[in-house]
């Protein structure tokens, strides 16, 4: 973002403060109740819910859908209006009283503050900064609105089904030199976005890549919930779909079932190997939650007005709606979305990586809707109350409780993950006995679909998987 130069040294002193301005609102703002207050304000759209998923999603090829502009609108609001009101009040960070924002940092934007009091021409240069990052966030968002978007890959086979729920089947492309059937993978995506993270595009398809190295790869599209799943909790997902499928693969004949699951999925993964290890080889985990305390929301769920708010929020709909759940992960750093913008900005139309950040963010806003009981488990159960790290999620009639689990494990845990917290993930890596444990320097999308995710996570899954498991 180039800013036009007027007075050089007012020019940098005011992008100096105005980045150092931003850096303090947006530590003290996760301290604040904003997520408390996102959702009041959202509350009282549940007398009018969104459109139903795929009416809007994806319409004219856009890779975003127009419907979801107030949300990002609204987060661009919050990002200014924390500035432009405390910048009319005269107020910051005082030097050395703010231990989370840092002495130096608050005491050079003290000074600057002054500054601003004293010097009109700093003043007005500050104004003039400001107004020129208005001018370039519209800009910005209204390319990042027109930019269009259409998913090139084909869905391959559907070898199961039930409800809306599918299973998608990637022959081995170079399957070994035996009668034997090859290993087969089941990948378990989230149930809050769509299974194509797992298939992308050609270049970074996850699902794809494994087929060609001799996997069987059946990956689990659940779809948008209708009829049958409505009243489906978490539990419903992995003992009437998964532990069918577990079932079908071995009536097919496959010796050999490693399973993965990414995100949600991967909770959802485990329990399936804990309740039925008879249909579980080996189990992958990639960005998988389990200390949920990590999570920047939980000292504000975890408080009984928080748990209240969020149960009468979730309660107010039949299906909690994609877009909300998207909202909710805003609310936790309303600077994401700017950082994405300014990202945006900066890619060449047409290149690899211009590709590849619109795709993600297809995938990314759309959402799908959860059933109410999906909803209670994530937000409530595990979020709130903590609930797998602390003993108590049961599943089929039994505690998950990784210690347990015997069989062989590979465990992702990203470092720069800002959905599923490196901390929140970290103790299910160490209580699974003899995980392999990878930590790659890379996001919650980025390990999957990110320029270095082949080398940092696909070939050493790869690695893994090919090795001995039990009952091979």
């Amino acid at each position: 973002m180039k800013t036009p130069v007027t007075n050089a040294p007012h020019q940098q002193l005011a992008r100096e403060f105005l980045d150092l301005w931003l850096k303090q609102a947006r530590e003290t703002l996760q301290d604040t109740s904003l997520f408390t207050h996102g959702l009041e304000i959202m509350s009282g759209f549940a007398d009018s819910p969104p459109p139903p998923y795929g009416q809007m999603h994806g319409a004219q090829g856009f890779a975003l859908p127009p419907h979801l502009m107030p949300l990002h609108m609204g987060l661009q609001g919050i990002y200014w209006q924390n500035i432009l009101s405390a910048l009319a009040a005269g107020s910051a960070a005082q030097p050395g009283k703010d231990g989370r924002f840092g002495e130096e940092d608050s005491t050079t934007l003290f000074a600057l503050m002054r500054r601003m009091a004293e010097d009109p021409e700093f003043a007005a240069q500050v104004r003039a900064e400001i107004q020129h990052r208005l001018h370039f966030q519209m800009q910005s968002m209204q390319a990042y609105y027109h930019a269009r978007f259409e998913r090139q890959l084909e869905d391959p086979e559907c070898v199961w089904r039930q409800g809306n729920c599918r299973l998608l089947h990637y022959p081995a492309s170079s399957p070994a030199k035996t009668k034997k059937k090859p290993p087969a993978l089941l990948l378990v995506p989230s149930l809050i976005n769509r299974y194509y993270i797992l298939d992308l595009t050609e270049a970074t398809s996850f699902a794809r890549y494994l087929s060609g190295k001799g996997f069987s790869v059946f990956l689990v599209d659940w779809g948008v919930p209708g009829e049958e799943e409505k009243h489906f909790d978490s539990e419903d997902y992995v003992t009437r779909y998964l532990c069918a499928m577990g079932e079908f693969l071995r009536a097919e004949g496959y010796a050999r079932i490693l399973a993965g699951g990414h995100c949600m999925g991967g909770m959802l993964t485990l329990a399936l190997a804990a309740i039925r290890p008879d249909l579980v080889d080996g189990l992958a985990l990639f960005a998988t939650p389990w200390d949920f305390s990590a999570d920047p929301l939980h000292p504000t769920l975890h408080n009984e007005s928080g748990v209240a708010l969020l149960e009468r929020y979730i309660e107010s709909f039949d299906m909690f709606p994609g877009e909300h759940i998207l909202s909710m992960f805003y609310l936790r750093d309303p600077w994401l979305f700017q950082e994405k913008l300014e990202h945006f900005h900066e890619l060449t139309p047409g290149t690899e990586a211009h590709e590849r950040f619109l795709a993600i963010e297809h995938w990314v806003n759309g959402c799908v809707p959860l059933p109410k009981g999906v909803a209670r488990d994530g937000f409530l159960r595990w979020g709130a109350h903590n609930e797998p790290y602390r003993g108590k999620w049961r599943v089929g009639g039994r505690l998950i409780n990784p210690a347990e689990i015997t069989q062989p494990a590979f465990v992702v845990t990203p470092r720069k993950d800002r959905i599923v917290p490196y901390a929140s993930a970290l103790p299910l890596a160490r209580a699974l006995k003899g995980a392999v444990h990878l930590e790659p320097d890379t996001g919650h999308v980025g390990m999957i679909v990110g320029s270095h995710a082949r080398a940092e996570v696909w070939e050493p899954f790869v690695a893994w998987a090919k090795n001995p498991l039990r009952n091979a």
